[in-house]
């Protein structure tokens, strides 16, 4: 295709609502269509179906390294970008049952994950710098970053495997676990985690760099490669106390808004049926016979329903509820913030 299709009655169009960067590729203009159709193009075959006329729109994050090439080099395709996705490690804090040890139920071992969450090497060897590092559920762009700069500079969260790794041995120690040959076991078991990593996207290096960082913690890790399906039936479908998995590559599509209403809830409240919460986000998902993730206290839970419900004082006192929670949700590090795409 030479030069941009100009669009008659029918538009070839491929839309895909995923987790990710939202990007349109658009190769042709022109009226409105009488018919639009809907097609699966694979991630890296969709610049050369733009191209050959096999389709006219993609709607959809491709390759980094085809990002670059398209935004930069080539004439044949119009490139809108938009920053509307995130990519997270989602952490199992489920109590393990009488005998066995989750390292991830202990707080002090989550919050040490963020030192060795390599997010500098993400964003510029994995995405090739198309992509931007994130602390916390608000992310870079955010309007309501301002507010709560402070503290996440205060957590200072950055590679560090030293302190990662001073963290986590005294932690797994008080927990009773013993370090052998480089490895922990508890009860003579190996303490073991299940990593669920997504193969389709970047998330799978993402994941794989994370659990290689556990593995030199000392830990045993149980690789789980695997696709959509079988990953929402696992990580949303099964009770956390069951154990079928320890972490998770999540991915979500975001949009954002001034007065942020949702999100503290959706990133780091409580799915506790009891609590009330409506998002149900949280592992545990707010089915009521599961076991549904707290916070100490259900602070974080008060203080996202006030936020929601619009309960407080003035535009000062919701400012402080937000940094409170912004705080908890980081020191609790359920989630992992990584890649805002």
């Amino acid at each position: 295709m030479k030069n941009k299709t100009k669009l008659g009655l029918t538009l070839t169009l491929l839309v895909l609502i995923c987790s990710s960067t939202l990007y349109a590729f658009v190769s042709a203009t022109g009226p409105a269509t009488d018919t639009i159709e809907y097609v699966r193009v694979d991630r890296p075959l969709a610049p050369d179906a733009l191209r050959n006329g096999d389709i006219d729109v993609y709607i959809f994050n491709i390759l980094p390294e085809a990002q670059i090439e398209i935004g930069t080099s080539d004439p044949t395709i119009e490139f809108w970008e938009g920053i509307s996705g995130m990519n997270c490690i989602c952490l199992n804090p489920a109590p393990a049952p009488d005998g066995e040890l989750n390292p991830f139920s202990i707080t002090e071992i989550r919050y040490a994950m963020n030192f060795i969450f390599d997010r500098d090497f993400i964003v510029d060897e994995v995405y090739k710098g198309t992509a931007a590092k994130m602390y916390d559920y608000l992310g870079p762009y955010h309007p309501e970053v301002p507010d709560v700069a402070d503290i996440k500079l205060t957590h200072g969260f950055v590679y560090d495997f030293e302190i990662a790794n001073e963290m986590v041995e005294n932690s797994m120690v008080l927990a009773g676990a013993e370090k052998r040959a480089g490895k922990w076991y508890y009860r003579d078991n190996p303490v073991t985690i299940k990593a669920m990593i997504r193969v389709e996207d970047e998330r799978r290096d993402m994941g794989d760099m994370f659990a290689a960082e556990l593995d030199k913690l000392g830990f045993t890790i149980d690789y789980i490669h695997t696709t959509f399906g079988p990953a929402i039936d696992t990580i949303y479908g099964t009770d956390p106390a069951a154990f079928e998995w320890s972490f998770y590559t999540e991915g979500f599509g975001l949009g954002a808004s001034r007065w942020n209403t949702w999100e503290p809830g959706c990133w780091g409240g409580s799915a506790d049926p009891d609590v009330g919460d409506w998002c149900a986000n949280m592992p545990g998902w707010g089915v009521e016979e599961w076991w549904n993730y707290l916070s100490p206290g259900g602070r974080i839970e008060i203080l996202n329903t006030d936020i929601y419900y619009g309960r407080y004082d003035d535009i000062d006192d919701r400012r402080e509820k937000i940094r409170e929670a912004t705080d908890l949700m980081m020191q609790e590090s359920v989630r992992i913030f990584g890649i805002r795409e």
